[in-house]
């Protein structure tokens, strides 16, 4: 089952004085991935890739990974922060992390997700992958 990899597919070396704060998905018109970061001095975030949004207030910065395509949810995103490999995640990372939660809807959704991930890649095959 891809939840092992999921569990494992989280790659963290932050520079110093930047942390990691978290992840959300999105699954409007479209499947975004959202990662945080906190930091007090100014920081550049990007992706290869991906049509993606990077914003900030404060000390709180975000990247906004955006059209991510079902047949993908599992395909490792490495987001970097000044240039360097800071951050590797998917959506299905998220679902992975998701299900440890008390909330019910959440877990639900994330399972949701799953399984059409699954339907997908069993539809496209290896022409996508």
């Amino acid at each position: 089952m891809y939840w092992q990899k999921a569990r494992r597919g989280v790659h963290n070396t932050m520079p110093v004085g930047v942390t990691f704060t978290g992840a959300t998905v999105s699954l409007k018109s479209q499947t975004s991935l959202s990662l945080y970061f906190e930091s007090d001095q100014k920081i550049e975030l990007t992706c290869d890739g991906y049509t993606k949004e990077t914003k900030h207030s404060g000390k709180e910065f975000v990247i906004r990974i955006r059209n991510i395509a079902v047949y993908n949810l599992n395909k490792p995103i490495t987001v970097k922060v000044n240039g360097e490999d800071a951050v590797t995640y998917s959506p299905l990372t998220y679902c992975y992390k998701a299900q440890t939660t008390d909330n019910a809807k959440l877990v639900n959704t994330v399972k949701a997700l799953y399984n059409y991930y699954l339907a997908a890649k069993e539809y496209f095959g290896e022409r996508v992958f």
